[in-house]
C-alpha cells in the first residue's frame, strides 16, 4: 500500500496487478484503499477468473495474444459486428 499511496498523486488511470497472480486476495485491499482502479493482467486466465476476481478487482485486462488470440477467445455469435 506505501508505494501505492507514493504514485497516486500521479492520478493513474489504472494500476494493473501490482503482485503475484498467486496473491490475489491481496488485491481486494488494495482496491478499497479506493487511491485508482486495480486491474488483474496474470491472475484471469480463464473466463471463470472474471467472476471469482469480480468482487476484488475493478477490471480485467485481456492480452489476446497470451490466450490463444480473439478468434479463439470469441465465438462466432459474440464477435462484434
Amino acid at each position: 500500500p506505501a508505494k501505492i499511496r507514493e504514485i497516486a498523486p500521479f492520478k493513474p488511470v489504472l494500476l494493473e496487478q501490482p503482485i503475484s497472480k498467486k496473491l490475489t486476495a491481496e488485491l481486494k485491499p488494495l482496491r478499497e484503499l479506493g487511491l485508482m482502479p486495480i486491474f488483474a493482467d496474470e491472475a484471469c486466465e480463464r473466463p471463470t477468473d472474471i467472476i471469482r476476481l469480480k468482487d476484488v478487482v475493478d477490471g480485467v485486462n485481456i492480452k489476446f495474444n497470451k490466450c490463444g488470440g480473439i478468434r479463439i477467445q470469441c465465438p462466432r455469435r459474440y464477435k462484434p459486428a
